[in-house]
């Protein structure tokens, strides 16, 4: 079983895998990433580091991870928020896309937590 069959199985029927091609082409095409491969936070508003992820507000997310061969996966945050770990150990990097496309939020391999608004 590999990492991300881990996650999915701890998400449960909360997780949705996106399979609509477009769709994902229009999620990643809102993230602006710097060469070093870190979301470019210059293109967005409201950035802040994050100290306490129980502070980010319940919404529903795009899951998106650092490895492209990995699928996008649309999850709530509490449930996210409940296996944190699994979600986080399937790719060195994670993003988090709101279903709204409101906020952005970065989860970098050296643990800084990073939100902004799109």
């Amino acid at each position: 079983m590999t990492l991300f069959d881990e996650c999915i199985t701890a998400l449960g029927e909360n997780a949705e895998i996106i399979n609509d091609c477009d769709f994902i082409n229009s999620i990643v095409a809102r993230l602006h990433f710097t060469i070093s491969g870190r979301v470019d936070w210059e293109k967005y508003r409201n950035v802040m580091k994050i100290r306490n992820i129980n502070d980010i507000k319940a919404k529903t997310y795009f899951v998106i991870w650092s490895d492209a061969d990995l699928p996008i996966l649309k999850c709530t945050w509490n449930k996210i928020l409940e296996n944190i770990d699994d979600v986080l150990a399937v790719s060195c990097d994670t993003w988090l896309i709101s279903e709204d496309f409101t906020e952005l939020i970065e989860f970098y391999h050296d643990g800084e937590v990073v939100f902004g608004n799109m």
